[in-house]
């Protein structure tokens, strides 16, 4: 579970500007983590002085059935 799992945080992305412009992340190789057991989550932080807002859409999540 996420509240008591290790996070691995990916580098890398695309990111927004700003000014709820839309991007597109990007591919991420999930290739390190095939026959394990895995949850994915998102965690947003930000500082108290500097607050913004994320959200998270689109997600596909795909790979090849052997």
């Amino acid at each position: 579970a996420p509240a008591t799992g290790t996070w691995t945080e990916i580098t890398g992305l695309t990111l927004s500007t700003g000014n709820y412009t839309k991007v597109q992340s990007g591919d991420v190789d999930l290739s390190a983590v095939i026959g394990t057991n895995v949850h994915i989550a998102f965690k947003y932080t930000c500082s108290t002085t500097n607050v913004a807002t994320w959200e998270v859409g689109g997600i596909l999540i795909k790979g090849t059935h052997n």
